[in-house]
C-alpha cells in the first residue's frame, strides 16, 4: 500500500470507522506478504462486518508519496479581473494558497480554470 514497514496494526477503526463497501473480512496476514491479496481471507466482498471493526495500520514510513487531493472551487470573480492576465493568475494563486495553508492544507498548489457560460 505504499506505506513502508508497518509498526503495528491497532483494531477496531483506531483512525476511524470508513465508509461504502467493505471488500476483506478475516484477514489473516503473516507479514511475510508484500500484497494484501496474498493473505487468507473469506472472499473478495464476502464480508459479516461492520465499519467500527475497519482495519488500521501505523507505517514507519512511506515509500511513495500515497495522498493528493484534487480541491474543485467555484470562484465568483469580479468582470473586470483578467484571468488570461499573468499577474492576476499568482496574485489569485497566492490567495488560494494562503487560504488552503489556512485551513491545514500543505504542498503544491496548481490553479486552472473556465468560465462557466452567462
Amino acid at each position: 500500500m505504499g506505506c513502508g514497514s508497518a509498526l503495528s496494526a491497532p483494531p477496531l477503526a483506531y483512525f476511524g470507522a470508513g465508509t461504502g463497501q467493505i471488500w476483506l473480512d478475516y484477514v489473516a496476514c503473516t507479514g511475510s506478504e508484500s500484497d494484501l491479496f496474498q493473505c487468507t481471507n473469506n472472499g473478495y466482498g464476502v464480508n459479516s462486518c461492520v465499519h467500527g471493526e475497519d482495519a488500521s495500520v501505523t507505517c514507519a514510513e512511506p515509500v511513495f508519496p500515497t495522498f493528493k487531493k484534487v480541491v474543485k472551487m467555484k470562484l465568483l470573480t469580479p468582470p473586470s479581473l483578467d484571468l488570461d492576465d499573468p499577474v492576476a493568475q499568482e496574485d489569485l494563486l497566492q490567495q488560494l494558497s494562503q487560504k488552503l495553508k489556512d485551513q491545514g492544507v500543505d504542498g503544491e498548489v496548481k490553479l486552472s480554470w473556465r468560465k462557466l457560460p452567462d
